[in-house]
């Protein structure tokens, strides 16, 4: 079983400076640009000498950023122009990057550096993403100096044509260093998928089964040869992607991808641990005592270069002293993997009071439960007795961490701690659930397994016609909030339910797990594909709310929920066109 850790690394980059003196208001309406390059002294910096870099660039980039009618950002409705103080000084507090030249000699390109800031600001592509994932046709140097061949005065607007043939020239299409591949034990029909029942449900599974090989994907030997010129790590196993633009494999989606493959019959699979109990832990006070928990905490924070623009729209009007660490908030975000959400922000509506380090996560630390669980089993298997031993013993200390710190007894739930207040977080979220999943208790607190139960049905969040949303948090106008319902969520919610000895809470496991395939296969009919989100609210639409990229398919965890479902309960799913209100069926 893979470790379900998730470490979204998000890449720095460095920002501009805006000045009202280059562009009126009327130019901010008809998208006029005006940019004034760093001068090429930067070009050898190191990143981490945080303060050279500092000197160096100040005033010296000059940009107008347009609002007009783009749809492409977050926010824009009102422009403000920002000192690039606000990105690159150590006044409040030093900028931290989490890549430089000594990771890779195209830093200055994918990372920080003129040709990203030209490029993003210009807004050549509706993703920012597109851009960092393009590998370079030259080496880094060399796609350096032609750019400076090019662009050795000011650069405006009117340069776009120019720019965008600068990148058609010097970089490749995003994902050509990428193969498909076959699964070297995938199987046309698994008998585990034709153990299910319901003659149309097995169908659609095997479908489902048939979608791994459109996913399976390995890095081409160049990527080894010439790591310079890509943003793509060199592996040398085939994987499943998620599928869209999610290109690379992910920790957070791995887990259920696996489960999926288990269904499918393939049987290879890597196990990983990572580094959270000495880079993501922090001790707490509560009650007069000292608990050493978990919480995530990027090492950057300066914006995402994947979310370049966006990030930096975010943080427009916020205080120069209050920047950088609303970017490490956002990139802890994303390490999270349940990503831009009502849970994550102080005032629970806007990205702007994003505030996730401050945020002891009762999954992160339910999670880091299980893996002691997990660990101990694999060094019991390996015969390392007297390490399986250490490792269940530590699992029954972080129980009782575990329950004093994130156990509300008014409210019989689990829920987030805020690290510097000491307030729980009571709002409904299916991480109150999640416990339950990871078995992050003592077996004998039964009762505190249905008192769960009944604090998510109190909330209302289990009463939809088509499974879980992420909250019941409506118009933040993000993806991990209201309506959509995510499959890991509804798989972990639906698990934790399943593994109880209570019978009403499995009914009610196979309730929520009922309604998730039948949107599934609803979804599927209509359009033959699987997508990362649904509308857990009504009748299947391809649209859902929020996020800063158009919804995918593909995808990679779905499939593998779907999967686990169909077998976990293949003789006893049914499936019909049109649910009710209610969902029933």
């Amino acid at each position: 079983m893979h470790l379900p850790l998730f470490i979204i690394s998000c890449i720095s980059f460095i920002q501009l400076f805006i000045t009202d003196s280059e562009c009126s208001e009327k130019s901010f309406r008809d998208k006029y640009y005006v940019m004034k390059r760093v001068k090429r002294q930067t070009s050898n910096i190191r990143r981490n000498d945080t303060v050279t870099t500092t000197n160096i660039l100040r005033d010296q980039f000059k940009v107008a950023l347009t609002t007009g009618d783009d749809k492409r950002t977050r926010s824009e409705s009102k422009q403000k122009i920002f000192s690039q103080d606000d990105v690159l000084s150590s006044r409040f507090q030093a900028p931290e990057f989490a890549c430089n030249r000594n990771h890779s000699k195209a830093a200055e390109i994918y990372c920080y550096g003129d040709i990203l800031h030209v490029v993003m600001m210009l807004g050549l592509y509706r993703d920012s993403k597109t851009f960092v994932d393009k590998p370079l046709k030259k080496n880094p140097d060399e796609v350096i100096v032609d750019f400076q061949r090019r662009f050795s005065n000011t650069i405006t607007e009117e340069d776009r044509e120019e720019v965008e043939q600068f990148v058609e020239d010097n970089f490749g299409v995003e994902g050509e260093e990428l193969d498909g591949c076959e699964l070297s034990d995938w199987k046309e029909k698994p008998e585990r998928l034709l153990t299910i029942k319901n003659s149309a449900l097995r169908q659609f599974a095997l479908q489902i089964n048939y979608l791994w090989k459109n996913l399976c994907r390995t890095v081409k030997k160049k990527v080894k040869e010439q790591p310079q010129r890509y943003s793509l790590i060199y592996v040398p196993n085939e994987f499943i992607v998620p599928g869209g633009r999610f290109r690379e494999y992910y920790y957070w989606d791995a887990y259920w991808i696996i489960k999926g493959l288990l269904a499918s019959d393939k049987l290879i699979i890597l196990l990983e641990l990572f580094f959270w109990k000495t880079k993501r832990s922090i001790t707490i006070e509560k009650n007069g005592q000292n608990y050493t928990v978990f919480r995530y905490r990027a090492d950057s924070n300066v914006p995402r270069p994947e979310s370049y623009r966006e990030d930096y729209v975010t943080a427009r009007d916020v205080l120069p002293s209050k920047k950088r660490t609303l970017w490490r908030n956002i990139a802890s975000t994303a390490e999270s993997g349940w990503d831009f959400s009502s849970r994550w922000f102080a005032d629970q509506k806007t990205m702007e009071t994003c505030e996730t380090s401050n945020i002891a996560p009762v999954d992160l630390n339910a999670f880091m439960c299980w893996n002691m669980a997990i660990l101990a089993h694999i060094h019991g298997h390996l015969g390392n007795i007297t390490r399986r031993n250490e490792l269940n013993e530590e699992r029954n200390v972080f129980i009782d961490v575990f329950t004093n710190v994130f156990y509300d007894k008014t409210e019989k739930a689990w829920f987030d701690v805020n690290i510097q207040t000491g307030k729980r977080n009571y709002e409904a979220y299916p991480s109150i659930a999640i416990p339950l999943f990871a078995e992050c208790y003592r077996p004998l607190d039964t009762r505190m397994m249905t008192d769960v139960l009944d604090t998510l049905q109190r909330s209302g969040i289990l009463n939809f016609p088509f499974g879980v949303p992420v909250s019941l948090i409506k118009e933040t106008n993000q993806q991990w909030d209201f309506p959509n319902g995510w499959a890991n969520l509804n798989h972990m919610i639906i698990e934790g339910l399943r593994k109880s000895n209570y019978y009403r809470m499995q009914q009610k496991a196979f309730d929520i797990a009922q309604k998730w395939i039948n949107l599934n296969y609803q979804a599927y009919l209509k359009d033959g594909k699987m997508w990362e989100k649904y509308d857990v609210t009504k009748q299947y639409e391809k649209k859902t709310q929020g996020g800063e990229y158009e919804i995918q398919d593909g995808f990679g965890w779905t499939n593998g929920v779907a999967l686990d479902l169909l077998v976990t309960y293949g003789k006893l799913l049914s499936f019909q066109d049109e649910v009710n209100s209610t969902g029933c069926i």
